[in-house]
């Protein structure tokens, strides 16, 4: 007669208890931290296991194993699964996996009982646990108020006011991270179901809730909503509440507008569904960066992971610029200090790097640090798809530490980002090519090339764009073939002209791009064309209040001529719009300009900081004898420093 197997449980949300066939047991506090760790991160090294735990024990191994046999002992013998060098969770029942593993709000809602591990630890600055427990906690009440915001918004489609105020004004006014958008919700829900004399009481609560914690003014958005609910502006409010519904709706079905990529949409959405990484090749022009962005949009936060031409050249320079523009964008991320430490190779601002990577366990550390940074940040922020863009242009370096990235977070866990690399068809060095090959042979991945819009298509784009365009469409199915780049900007030629008879229409002589978008940008004014030529010099690294400081001008002349990039579709979010414009630029600057742009960007970059490789780039085409002198030496030791050992090549 075999033994019956110890249905073992153990709920680690708010103060952390374990039970044996429905009874409670006791486990330790400790106990229950290594269960806790296991639940979230999988298989852990026993060495680095007893490091964390164990941080002042003489013989951490020792103690661990003194842990893992009174987990054994009280929950039974398939608890864990262990071999010489790793432990796991084995067959127990643990509630924070249930919440993780979860797709559905609801579960969500009912798994999540407060605090993990509540009242266990004080916060000690020297303990990577400590550190690693207060950012998974944040994370955790992240997850747990997205699902009340969408428990929420369902209850307020059903006109169920009541549950919705409730769960709304726990999000508004927690005291831990309180959420603006439940806020305006909660508002907007207040005026439409009748209450709109609590408005200014419930705005004031929350208002103090909101300072304390953050010590920061509302959003503008906020205080809109906050006036029209105030002046019980009732049409109003139904007007944004339902766009707010409408758009969750959207995301949640995955449906984005892009006419003639239907089939190609469903594809993405059932890869994305299934956690696989998705890729998405095609010419240059035929619209992946657009159709990822979008459909990313659709399903949440978006990380848009920039990779430019200048990259290849200079080692970890993608991670370098996409990581300090996260850094930026969220100052606050909680993470354990030594992800910081390392990252700071990389992300000056963080602080002073270590010491240089010696051998192949400190670049694994490297690598190491900034995958988790990714995750750090992603759950942070809430990240649901992160579009790795124009990836045929990512550096060496960078590349093999996203592929270190990848191989530790596949496949992907309900709730932790998707990918989408967008790439040029055949740009790919052919050893990275053959890796994602791999990728789709082993199922993690689905391969989709974009092809150009049909005749049909293009009519029905032209349309979109403007019903003037619609008796070109003829002509500008020919003279595009189908490119939607090329098709958009032909569109703004035209429209520009303001010649819509297909008889008196002049194109360009048919250089593809390049002829309409050379075209469109000898009309900038001067001082606009030199703002975009530096920003197409700089791809991508420019920082444009050192730029406004070397340029000489005043705040209004920067603003001005942004302003005219952004209306001209040249430019957006202070970078060229497109690496087809980027290229037309590039091409189109004389020879007698060419070194004076290298030269201001160099300034700029001396003024702004980061990688000494990038500013030996500029000085070498600026042709500047000192200046390579100066920073070759720099950037050769910056290299190496880095763990790039064949730093002749920089």
């Amino acid at each position: 007669m075999t033994s019956q197997v110890p249905s073992a449980r153990v709920n680690l949300f708010d103060y952390p208890t374990a039970l044996v066939n429905g009874q409670t047991v006791r486990l330790s506090i400790k106990a229950f931290s290594l269960l806790a760790y296991l639940a979230l991160e999988g298989r852990g090294l026993r060495s680095h296991l007893a490091m964390l735990l164990f941080s002042s024990a003489a013989d951490r191994l020792n103690s661990l194993s003194v842990l893992r046999r009174e987990i054994l002992r009280v929950l039974g013998n398939e608890a864990l699964q262990s071999d010489k060098s790793s432990l796991a969770l084995g067959d127990v029942a643990v509630d924070l996996l249930e919440f993780e593993q979860s797709n559905s709000a609801q579960v969500r809602s009912k798994l999540y009982r407060g605090t993990l591990l509540r009242g266990q630890f004080a916060r000690r600055a020297d303990s990577e646990f400590d550190e690693w427990l207060e950012s998974q906690r944040l994370r955790l009440l992240g997850l747990f108020q997205m699902a009340e915001l969408e428990l929420s918004r369902t209850a307020m489609r059903s006109k169920s006011w009541l549950e919705a105020i409730k769960r709304l004004e726990a999000l508004a006014t927690d005291t831990l991270s309180p959420r603006e958008e439940a806020l305006r919700l909660w508002l907007l829900g207040l005026v439409v179901s009748g209450q709109s004399g609590l408005v200014v009481s419930v705005f004031g609560m929350a208002n103090r809730v909101f300072k304390q914690v953050f010590d920061l003014p509302f959003s503008a958005q906020t205080m809109r909503v906050f006036e029209l609910a105030r002046a019980n502006d009732i049409k109003a409010c139904w007007s944004l509440l339902e766009l707010e519904l409408l758009e969750v709706q959207t995301t949640q079905s995955g449906a984005v507008p892009l006419i003639g990529r239907e089939s190609v949409l469903a594809r993405m959405n059932t890869a994305w569904q299934a956690g696989k990484i998705i890729l998405l090749s095609g010419a240059p022009g035929v619209g992946k960066t657009r159709l990822a962005l979008e459909f990313s949009r659709a399903k949440g936060a978006v990380w848009h992971f920039c990779a430019r031409p200048s990259d290849m050249s200079v080692p970890y320079s993608t991670h370098s610029r996409n990581y300090s523009t996260a850094f930026d964008l969220y100052p606050d991320v909680v993470m354990p200090s030594w992800i910081k430490t390392e990252m700071a190779r990389i992300v000056p601002s963080l602080g002073n790097a270590p010491s240089p990577v010696a051998n192949d366990q400190e670049q694994l550390r490297f690598f190491e640090a900034q995958a988790e940074a990714y995750r750090y940040i992603s759950f942070h922020a809430n990240i649901a798809t992160m579009v790795i863009d124009d990836a045929q242009f990512v550096d060496e370096y960078s590349a093999q530490a996203g592929i270190h990235l990848h191989a530790k977070f596949l496949p992907y866990q309900p709730g932790f980002p998707r990918t989408i690399f967008a790439f040029r068809t055949g740009e790919f060095k052919p050893h990275i090519e053959a890796g994602l090959r791999q990728w789709v042979e082993f199922g993690i991945a689905e391969w989709i090339d974009l092809m150009p819009l049909t005749p049909t298509d293009t009519q029905q784009c032209l349309k979109h764009l403007d019903a003037r365009l619609t008796p070109l469409s003829t002509q500008m199915t020919a003279y595009t073939g189908g490119n939607p780049m090329l098709l958009l900007e032909t569109a703004r030629f035209i429209l520009e002209q303001g010649v819509f008879d297909a008889s008196q229409l002049q194109l360009p002589r048919h250089e593809g791009i390049f002829a309409v978008t050379k075209a469109r940008l000898e009309r900038l004014p001067a001082q606009a064309l030199l703002l975009l030529r530096l920003l197409a010099i700089m791809d991508g690294h420019v920082e444009l209040q050192t730029t406004q400081v070397v340029l000489g001008w005043s705040d209004q002349d920067l603003k001005k001529q942004i302003l005219i990039l952004e209306e001209a579709h040249v430019a957006k979010n202070n970078q060229v719009a497109h690496d087809l414009i980027l290229e037309v630029i590039l091409a189109s600057i004389p020879p007698n300009v060419w070194g004076h742009l290298h030269s201001l960007a160099l300034r700029i970059l001396e003024s702004a900081g980061g990688l000494s490789a990038l500013r030996l780039v500029h000085a070498v085409a600026a042709n500047d004898t000192l200046a390579v002198e100066y920073y070759q030496p720099k950037a050769l030791q910056e290299a190496s420093d880095l763990g790039v050992f064949q730093a002749q090549t920089v």
